[in-house]
């Protein structure tokens, strides 16, 4: 009599052969998942906004998410139009094994959808190369960051020759790594090129980096979530 039914060999021959189909079909709902969600959720205008990027694969924005808060409470005090000032990751990789980490974060990049990049080393590098930074020079010598001791990062360009600080590492803001919200030894911080409220997202900055620098603790309840 022929087995009839389901069997584990007839199992995994089904996914052996249909496997890609079934892929498909949870990067779609993905896909869909992330559509609705961006466009149904609430709009804050890019210019009435802090958005702060995590870029590496073991950021993780919960733990500072009540600094984003008081950094909220903080920016309306310089500029009342301020509405939002928020946390997200942008979980980068290597791009040698990973190489659609460098798509999504360069389509973040393009699109203008962040203002202050917490990066990673090869994000910061990637970054750079692509010369999507601010240059701080002129904001740095009008006192922004001043005696936070955050040594400053030079590129130039290969194309003119100029050269720029595009950057301030992060070595010395160890509450990042201590809350497990971003190892940030090697790490930078960079303003978005294409940052679209500059002045503010610069108070802001500097207001989350001393607030770190004091020896920011997560709440329990963020740091360690509840089962």
């Amino acid at each position: 009599m022929p087995l009839s039914g389901l069997t584990w060999p007839r199992l995994k021959e089904h996914f052996r052969k249909c496997g890609v189909f079934y892929v498909a079909g949870i990067i779609v709902c993905m896909l869909l998942t992330n559509l609705l969600y961006t466009t149904t959720r609430p709009q804050v205008a890019a210019e009435r906004e802090v958005l702060l990027y995590l870029v590496d694969a073991l950021s993780n924005t919960e733990p500072l998410e009540p600094l984003a808060a008081d950094a909220l409470a903080y920016g309306q005090t310089v500029d009342e139009t301020l509405e939002d000032v928020h946390f997200e990751s942008i979980l980068y990789n290597d791009p040698e094994l990973d190489y659609t980490s460098s798509y999504l974060l360069a389509t973040r990049m393009a699109a203008g959808d962040g203002d202050i990049y917490f990066a990673s080393e090869i994000a910061a590098d990637y970054m750079m190369r692509s010369e999507a930074f601010l240059p701080l020079d002129e904001y740095l010598d009008a006192g922004w960051m001043a005696d936070l001791g955050l040594e400053p990062v030079t590129y130039t360009s290969e194309e003119t020759g100029e050269t720029w600080i595009a950057a301030l590492r992060l070595d010395t803001v160890n509450a990042l790594a201590e809350t497990g919200s971003f190892p940030n030894q090697g790490a930078c911080l960079i303003v978005a090129a294409n940052c679209t409220n500059v002045d503010t997202s610069l108070e802001v900055a500097q207001y989350v980096v001393e607030r770190l620098l004091e020896g920011y603790d997560a709440p329990a309840e963020s740091a360690e979530p509840t089962a």
